[in-house]
């Protein structure tokens, strides 16, 4: 059985690390995971990138694996336009396209809700070590398209609504940042700014987006003056995704805020918000 399955990105409302509360929406960036069930053993690659670990793919076969008592072997292969440690989402991405592509070549999909597909993801991403909090908010904007705010600990979706038609634009400065490696116990100060932040998000993503930004820049001492470029050039909120590197910036047009980010080392993506679900190809 082959076949192949497709999780869209998200980028950062609220960051979650302070309170396990946090925010994400959907953009359309995405990764195919394409699967074919041989063999006896996990083999993954992600294609033009074969320095990359498997150990994120292979936690997501064994617990799909360990839930359905499948004792078979699988071929995994990834490919994506997101880029990888910078607060893309790539993990959470991964984890959703993944066991999606397992659950329907194993033909169980009926036996489990969206949901449920969903946080065997988010118990493939702790298992793994790539996130400290599960990250429900980022797999469920992933997964489902639009605006999700979740309550991780709790693994609770607390709101989801479509997203507005918007461009994004990415600055993407070099290197990456590990989530996973997050002391969460210094973010403790914040937390009830950002619980603040969460709770009212819904009314208004893009104004806490770029409030939840700057307070996450200075947190992870990365410059902030991406963020007020790309104001200044209109955009209608930008901020840090994640825990960075990428600041990202929704806006109605592209062309001034793609400008402004221009001034930064770094590359610069555009893309647009996403209202799409996963799917099998």
């Amino acid at each position: 059985m082959s076949l192949c399955a497709r999780c869209w990105g998200a980028a950062t409302i609220v960051c979650g690390f302070a309170s396990g509360c946090g925010a994400a929406f959907g953009i359309d960036l995405h990764k195919d995971a394409r699967l074919t069930l041989e063999g006896s053993e996990i083999v993954s690659e992600t294609a033009g990138h074969p320095e990359m670990s498997s150990h994120l793919v292979e936690c997501c076969v064994e617990v799909v694996f360990k839930k359905f008592g499948y004792e078979g072997g699988v071929r995994v292969k990834t490919e994506s336009n997101i880029p990888f440690g910078a607060g893309l989402k790539s993990s959470s991405v991964t984890c959703n396209a993944v066991v999606l592509g397992l659950v329907h070549a194993l033909g169980v999909q009926d036996e489990l809700s969206d949901d449920q597909i969903i946080n065997l993801g988010v118990d493939a991403a702790y298992n793994a070590g790539v996130t400290a909090t599960g990250a429900l908010d980022d797999a469920s904007a992933a997964y489902y398209g639009g605006l999700a705010f979740t309550d991780n600990l709790k693994r609770e979706i607390q709101f989801r609504a479509l997203v507005e038609d918007n461009k994004i634009v990415i600055l993407l400065p070099e290197g990456s940042r590990d989530s996973g490696a997050i002391d969460r116990r210094k973010l403790s100060t914040l937390k009830e700014t950002i619980n603040d932040l969460w709770r009212i998000g819904p009314k208004d993503p893009w104004h806490i987006l770029t409030l939840n930004g700057l307070l996450h820049c200075r947190l992870f001492k990365q410059d902030p003056s991406p963020v007020f470029a790309a104001l200044e050039a209109g955009a209608l909120g930008c901020g840090l995704s994640g825990t960075g590197p990428s600041v990202v910036a929704v806006c109605d047009e592209e062309a001034d805020v793609e400008s402004s980010f221009k001034q930064f080392e770094g590359e610069i993506i555009t893309c647009n918000t996403n209202n799409r679900r996963a799917e099998i190809l």
